[in-house]
C-alpha cells in the first residue's frame, strides 16, 4: 500500500470536512451578529391606536429617527402633535417602543400606516460594542483558515 497516498487523501478529506464544518458555522455566526448590530425597517405597518393617551406597542425595542404616520383609510399625514412616540418602554418585562395618541387627537382607536426604521430586540445600542460583533466573524473565518492550513503545511503536501 502506499501509505503517503493514503496520508494525503486523509489530509484532503479532513481539510474538506473542516471547510464544510467551518462555513455551516460562519454563515450562522454571520446571522445571529447581524442580527446584533443592524437597524430594521417597517413601511406602511397598519396599528390600531388605542384609546385617548392608551400606548400600543410598535416591533422593536426603539425607533431610529423619525416616523411617519398616515391615515389607513385616506392616507392623509398625521402630524406629530396626534401622538405620542416612546422608546425602551418596558411592556412585559420587554423593552420595547410604544405609540400613543395623545388626548386631543383624532385619530384615537383608528388605523394609522407607520413607517419607522427601528432598533430589534437584542441590538448593541454602543458604535464600539457593534464594531467588536462585527469582527467576530472575521476572526472566526480567519480560525477555520487556519485551521485549514494547518494539516496541509505540517504534512508538507505540496512539496
Amino acid at each position: 500500500m502506499n501509505k503517503q497516498g493514503q496520508l494525503q487523501l486523509g489530509i484532503i478529506m479532513g481539510v474538506f470536512i473542516i471547510a464544510l464544518v467551518g462555513v455551516v458555522l460562519f454563515q450562522i455566526t454571520a446571522q445571529e451578529t447581524s442580527k446584533s448590530t443592524d437597524t430594521l425597517y417597517n413601511a406602511n405597518t397598519t396599528y390600531t391606536l388605542g384609546a385617548d393617551s392608551v400606548a400600543i406597542n410598535l416591533d422593536g425595542k426603539a425607533v431610529v429617527g423619525d416616523a411617519v404616520v398616515t391615515n389607513a383609510t385616506s392616507g392623509t399625514v398625521v402630524t406629530s402633535d396626534n401622538y405620542t412616540l416612546a422608546d425602551n418602554q418596558v411592556v412585559n418585562g420587554v423593552l420595547t417602543a410604544t405609540i400613543a395618541p395623545t388626548a386631543s387627537s383624532d385619530y384615537s382607536e383608528m388605523d394609522v400606516n407607520i413607517t419607522y426604521t427601528y432598533q430589534p430586540e437584542g441590538y448593541i445600542v454602543d458604535g464600539g460594542g457593534r464594531a467588536i460583533a462585527d469582527l467576530i466573524p472575521l476572526f472566526f473565518i480567519l480560525g477555520i483558515v487556519i485551521l485549514l492550513l494547518l494539516p496541509v503545511m505540517k504534512a508538507k503536501l505540496f512539496d
